[in-house]
């Protein structure tokens, strides 16, 4: 994700972010969001969902894996798991790169694409 979308999540949301800034040796965060700026709005989404939970969370980890959206949290529960589970559903669906509605492609490098941008990649 580009640093200027990170920056604005990680301004809006600093509890969930609290491990951005722990070295890589105790944290993946350390790495920040590893994905594309298309799926900014579902994260954005995500966070503000788990900030109504009744008990603390903090991201451990948040990139793209087979194509699609994995997050890793600290302190887990049914609703945050239930929650995870829309996120990965919902960037199955949304071009990672635009955000724009995609499908994923299961081909070579999986990664979930809408028409425009698999075209400019010259996939199509």
């Amino acid at each position: 994700m580009s640093p200027e979308l990170e920056g604005k999540l990680v301004n809006k949301y600093p509890k969930l972010f609290r491990q951005i800034n722990l070295p890589a040796s105790q944290s993946c965060m350390h790495w920040g969001i590893s994905t594309g700026d298309g799926w900014f709005h579902i994260i954005d989404q995500l966070c503000e969902r788990l900030m109504q939970l009744d008990h603390p969370v903090e991201f451990a980890q948040i990139k793209e894996k087979f194509g699609l959206l994995r997050v890793y949290l600290d302190n887990y529960s049914t609703e945050s798991d239930d929650l995870l589970a829309w996120a990965e559903r919902a960037s199955g669906t949304t071009c990672e790169r635009c955000g724009c509605s995609g499908k994923l492609n299961k081909r070579g490098w999986q990664s979930v694409r809408c028409q425009g941008c698999r075209k400019e990649e010259g996939a199509i």
